[in-house]
């Protein structure tokens, strides 16, 4: 496993690369942090990915992450919640109601 940390205004943000090459992603956390113990920090992983959260973090209102995959775990209602919130548009809020 590889991973790279990003310094965010809210707190570390965690780029980590599974063994099997998939992605996650988390904000620094008591699982992420367990994980990061196996493995090695790589400053240059995912550099596009990475430039774009910065940027994003930064306040740049043009970033955006519609190429990046949806999850492929969950079930369909989780999988439907996700296409959901990438439908919300950048600073506004929606509710379940």
């Amino acid at each position: 496993m590889r991973h790279r940390i990003i310094r965010t205004f809210t707190g570390p943000f965690v780029l980590l690369e599974m063994d099997d090459a998939s992605l996650r992603t988390s904000w620094l956390n008591r699982e992420t942090n367990h994980l990061l113990k196996s493995s090695r920090e790589d400053r240059s992983l995912l550099p596009d990915l990475a430039d774009r959260l910065h940027r994003y973090f930064a306040g740049d209102q043009s970033v955006n992450f519609d190429d990046v995959a949806l999850p492929s775990g969950g079930g369909e209602f989780q999988r439907r919640c996700w296409r959901a919130c990438r439908r919300i548009p950048r600073g506004q809020t929606r509710s379940y109601a």
